[in-house]
């Protein structure tokens, strides 16, 4: 027996083996009581009520989260320039539509809850650039496509090697759960055992194809009598959008021609221009919203970049202009003034009970105006930051897709659950530094700044920004959104965010004794454990701005005695 014909049988019998189980299990009465409680999964995101358009841009902004975290994990670590941009964005999109329609012909369910599932479980794609640093760590791991070979990788799972160049651990993974997340879904919509097997089978298809791509992109070549060659990435990008040509009228016809034509009359609804007013009391009311701690937190993050950035690139003193700090900072503060409005907009509710001094809740500028406000200081902020470097416009548009349409804006506002906020604006602070970094070192930043400085400032920034949620105790629990405080209690939620507190502060001193090898221990500890305490205490006692405050001092104190160290 042929090697492959041995591999093809194991193939058939793995989907036969999970076939028979979901014959077995959708005969059982307790099977179908778990799918009934499924449902509410599956269901939950159709009940979302929310701008069509913004669930667009939360697939969006996923996907360029998903682009970052994978550039910034692979071992390559050169900033991606805007056609692999292109090319992996325009890869995700189909694969989104592929998804949706193939649900649908499956499921008979209508194709905007199919789509509302798949935006919300579209996080499913952040395992690879996640786990796979952790797995492979120390070792030089790549995700790329299948370029030969394809009938062998598609009967072997990407073949027997782990450290194969197509698919990493964590890609299998990811495939592994997008198998089971399509069956569960058409076991939970048809009761069909038949039709779950071809959800599991279609879906690890579907995956594969876009994977192996360049094979089936050469043979058709090959085909029309063309060199069987594809160069990356104008032609990956070519490819992808003649699929999209294809798929996107599929997909618009699946919605009922009512849908489609309420659709494109709420488009011109999601900023109305008319509406757009320009007063001194305007001007006034968003200049005192710019919550000047936080503004200033981020600007020295960014600065903080740029710090360490003139460390670890050689050639920056002599290549860095100096002039470009302005439109750093005037990005950074556009970047600030439009996360904190997008926020404002959909927190109404809590501002009410915790912030009633907001500019909506005092109704000194009306939501639609609001709206525009924000527009414009997104477009200002990637202007300025492009102004920079390509490396600093994309390190900008991160931060503001992740602090505003995956924090703070439906249809996601993950800032709803345990923890997860926090590892938001730990990402952000992240993004901060890295932006800082980008304005020196341009496409080099990933490459040159070291991994576990931007994992410690996560930790760092990722524990200390629990504070925040004190101040809004009242309203998130009126709102019922999930913090230590209204989980725990105020009083335990206090304790246990001190505690954060001060691990962040020794988290920092770790930080800065790496930054500052110099710098002498014990004056270092000393410092720490003095500010740890204070950030302690003024945790359980006092509100944020404290707490800023005693970061602020404590990184002075530090710094300002760094000439005093040395010239002793």
């Amino acid at each position: 027996m042929s090697t492959l014909t041995h591999q093809f049988l194991n193939f058939i019998l793995a989907f036969s083996v999970f076939g028979l189980i979901a014959f077995v299990a959708l005969k059982t009465k307790w099977t179908n009581r778990k799918l009934d409680l499924l449902s509410y999964i599956f269901v939950a995101p159709s009940h979302i009520k929310t701008h069509p358009w913004l669930w667009i841009i939360s697939l969006i902004s996923i996907v360029l989260i998903r682009d970052f975290l994978e550039n910034y994990s692979e071992w390559s670590k050169w900033i991606i320039p805007l056609d692999v941009h292109m090319e992996y964005s325009l890869f995700w999109f189909s694969l989104f539509f592929t998804f949706s329609l193939f649900l649908k012909l499956l499921s008979r369910e209508g194709i905007d809850k199919i789509s509302k599932f798949l935006v919300c479980s579209w996080f499913v794609t952040y395992i690879p650039p996640l786990v796979d640093p952790i797995i492979y760590f120390g070792r030089a791991f790549r995700m790329t496509y299948v370029y030969k070979e394809p009938l062998q990788k598609f009967l072997t799972f990407y073949g027997t090697s782990p450290f194969g160049r197509e698919a990493t651990i964590g890609i299998r993974i990811e495939i592994i759960l997008v198998v089971i997340l399509a069956s569960l879904y058409v076991a939970n919509k048809t009761r069909n055992w038949f039709k779950t097997v071809l959800a599991g089978l279609g879906g690890y298809s579907i995956a594969f194809f876009y994977m192996a791509m360049p094979v089936f992109y050469k043979g058709l070549k090959t085909i029309l009598g063309f060199p069987p060659t594809m160069s990356y990435p104008r032609e990956y990008v070519d490819s992808l959008i003649y699929i999209m040509l294809v798929l996107i009228p599929i997909y618009l016809s699946m919605y009922k021609k009512r849908e489609r034509i309420q659709f494109f009359e709420k488009s011109f609804e999601l900023i109305n221009i008319r509406r757009f007013r320009v007063s001194r009391v305007i001007i006034v009311t968003l200049i005192r919203n710019i919550r000047p701690f936080r503004l200033i937190h981020y600007a020295t993050l960014s600065f903080f970049g740029m710090f360490i950035a003139y460390r670890f690139d050689p050639g920056a003193s002599y290549s860095f202009n100096v002039l470009k700090i302005i439109p750093a900072i005037l990005s950074m503060a556009f970047a600030w003034l439009f996360a904190v409005q997008i926020n404002d907009i959909f927190d109404i509710q809590i501002d009410e009970i915790s912030n009633q001094q907001r500019p909506l809740v005092k109704k000194f500028i009306d939501r639609e105006n609001y709206k525009l406000y924000s527009a414009i200081f997104f477009i200002l902020s990637l202007i300025f930051a492009s102004l920079i470097n390509f490396a600093a416009a994309n390190m900008i548009l991160y931060y503001m897709v992740a602090y505003s349409f995956i924090y703070s804006a439906p249809p996601l506002r993950l800032r709803r659950f345990l923890f997860i906020p926090n590892a938001i604006i730990g990402l952000c602070s992240v993004l901060a530094v890295l932006f800082g970094f980008s304005t020196v070192a341009n496409s080099k930043t990933f490459a040159l700044m070291p991994w576990h400085y931007s994992l410690f400032i996560f930790l760092i920034y990722a524990l200390a920004s629990t504070m925040k949620d004190i101040k809004d105790y009242k309203g998130d629990k009126v709102n019922k959104i999930d913090t230590l405080p209204t989980v725990l209690g105020l009083t335990l939620g206090k304790k246990i965010i001190g505690f954060f507190i001060v691990t962040s502060f020794i988290l920092m001193g770790i930080l800065i004794s790496w930054i500052l090898p110099l710098y002498p221990k014990s004056w270092l500890a000393l410092f720490t454990t003095v500010f740890a305490v204070l950030g302690y205490l003024f945790t359980v006692k006092k509100n944020e701005k404290w707490l800023f405050s005693i970061e602020y001092i404590y990184l002075t104190v530090v710094l300002s005695t760094v000439s005093y160290f040395r010239l002793m």
